[in-house]
């Protein structure tokens, strides 16, 4: 899933695909240029003969301010420990 960042939390769903085959996706539509975005993912399969579903993807680390500071404010791209999207990765389009 795909989500167009609204400030520091989750903006319209810009995408979804739902019982893909192969271990790898390509994004099937245009994405906005210069634009930030949330993604995650998870994993659907059988096991044992009972179907298995796992969390939603996320990032374990968060972004220090010594991080942010020391990377020249690009550590900021890694997420906001206190917003609604701190666990979600993140990407934005050239």
């Amino acid at each position: 899933m795909i989500w167009r960042a609204a400030e520091h939390n989750l903006g319209n769903l810009v995408y979804s695909r739902e019982r893909l085959t192969e271990s790898s996706h390509s994004v099937e539509i245009q994405l906005d240029p210069m634009t930030r975005y949330f993604w995650t993912v998870r994993a659907r399969f059988s096991a044992n003969g009972r179907t298995k579903v796992t969390e939603w993807s996320q990032r374990s680390v968060s972004a220090s301010l010594f991080y942010n500071v020391g990377s020249l404010g690009l550590g900021s791209l890694v997420g906001h420990p206190d917003d609604s999207t701190s666990g979600l990765y993140q990407f934005r389009t050239f």
